[in-house]
């Protein structure tokens, strides 16, 4: 039987779609030394540091997208216990109050990935190539979606008890909600619980040049600077 070449042509790109649209590949780069973080603070023997990720080559390089464009600031946090006594650290525990006064909750990385997004487009496929074009690009982009959660997760900061002497680290993710005034400074707070007796410490880390712009300017930027 011969070949159909308008057949052989329409699965070729099809193949081309679903392998290019929508991908995503774990950054190759390793969590950052957090030996190397700058910032800290201590407080009755337990102590906290970090690091923001404001730099666009340092958010690629490590999330593979321009995390501020998106929304979203990235905190590489450390914990220290220098106490006698375990210590329970939890990033839904840390808190990012804006200059305004107001205090945002850690966000999700299920929450960071639906900012962030993929390159796909679905609705572009459907156009080009019909239910077929929209099927591909769909599940090439859920391919991306779990490559991607599931990179972020690894790189979070997760709930950790630490025994005396013990560290831990990784990012946490805030997302202002729509409507935050522009900032450029913020104040981050790690807290510690004691395991045993419940009490708590805290430890308050001043954040600067953060250069937070709010997401309806940013679009106004950009399109300005297409049009341009």
């Amino acid at each position: 039987m011969r070949s159909n070449p308008l057949y052989l042509s329409l699965v070729v790109s099809l193949v081309l779609l679903a392998s290019g649209c929508a991908s995503y590949t774990p950054s190759s780069a390793p969590v950052p030394d957090a030996s190397a973080i700058q910032l800290k603070q201590a407080n009755r023997g337990v102590e906290a540091g970090a690091d923001v990720y404001v730099e666009e080559e340092r958010q690629k390089a490590i999330f593979d997208a321009n995390l501020d464009e998106a929304g979203v600031i990235a905190i590489q946090v450390l914990a220290k216990n220098k106490t006698k006594r375990r210590m329970l650290v939890r990033p839904t525990d840390m808190v990012l109050t804006l200059p305004n006064g107001r205090a945002i909750s850690t966000a999700g990385v299920n929450s960071v990935v639906n900012k962030v997004g993929e390159d796909g487009s679905v609705v572009g496929a459907a156009l080009a190539f019909g239910i077929i074009g929209m099927l591909a690009a769909s599940s090439a982009e859920e391919e991306a979606r779990t490559a991607r959660t599931e990179d972020y997760k690894h790189k979070a900061f997760k709930e950790v008890t630490l025994a005396p002497g013990q560290s831990g680290h990784g990012f946490v993710f805030f997302i202002p909600p729509p409507g935050t005034p522009d900032f450029n400074h913020a104040t981050l707070r790690v807290r510690f619980v004691d395991s045993d007796t419940a009490k708590s410490r805290s430890v308050q880390l001043a954040l600067r040049d953060l250069g937070f712009v709010k997401a309806e300017k940013k679009g106004a930027e950009k399109t300005e600077k297409y049009d341009n």
